[in-house]
């Protein structure tokens, strides 16, 4: 197999990172957004804290994210200013990972795979997709936010329907994990049949 960057997005609740690690089982070195967006959020909590008006001096790490999440995702203008501040430096460091990976098959994970323009410096991208309801339900029993936070989460990404249109591969994850897994690993098989 040549050396293959796979990009992995779909909307809160989609399956998406449960996807990648399933990739990861099998030598994929996993880039996650989420988890550099954390990072850099967490080196410019001062910027962040007086751009969303919250006071995270002397916190402990737990709620400083917390509060974070809390109050950007009760706006989309909120989630937009938290954005701007964060999404050059994330795009940055995702784009520096991919350059500088060096095994068979690169993941990058994320939700905001399009929108940061990820999507153009992969070989092949998949977008996981879900019926909303489940989605939510998903995102209700995992991540510790309501419903609300879920809408303006949702109304900040590109539509699941147009990832879809502009991807190689759509897995409808409406099943279990381990027909997840089984879908992961066909089209691992596809990619080293035909990269």
């Amino acid at each position: 197999m040549k050396r293959i960057k796979l990009g992995i997005t779909g909307p809160p609740g989609s399956g998406k990172t449960t996807l990648a690690k399933y990739f990861q089982e099998k030598g994929a070195a996993v880039i996650s957004l989420d988890e550099l967006g954390r990072e850099i959020t967490l080196r410019k909590l001062e910027e962040v804290g007086k751009a969303l008006g919250i006071d995270l001096k002397d916190q402990p790490v737990e709620i400083q994210r917390k509060l974070i999440g809390k109050r950007a995702f009760s706006d989309v203008n909120k989630l937009k200013k938290l954005g701007e501040i964060v999404h050059p430096e994330l795009k940055e460091e995702a784009l520096r990972r991919l350059r500088e990976a060096e095994g068979e098959l690169t993941v990058v994970e994320g939700a905001l795979l399009f929108e940061l323009g990820l999507h153009e410096h992969v070989d092949r991208v998949i977008t996981v997709i879900a019926p909303e309801e489940l989605l939510l339900r998903r995102f209700l029993e995992k991540s510790g936010y309501d419903e609300k936070a879920f809408r303006v989460i949702l109304s900040y990404q590109w539509p699941q329907e147009w990832k879809g249109l502009s991807s190689d591969f759509v897995i409808n994850n409406t099943g279990d994990l381990s027909s997840l897994r089984e879908r992961a690993f066909k089209i691992l098989e596809r990619l080293r049949q035909d990269p």
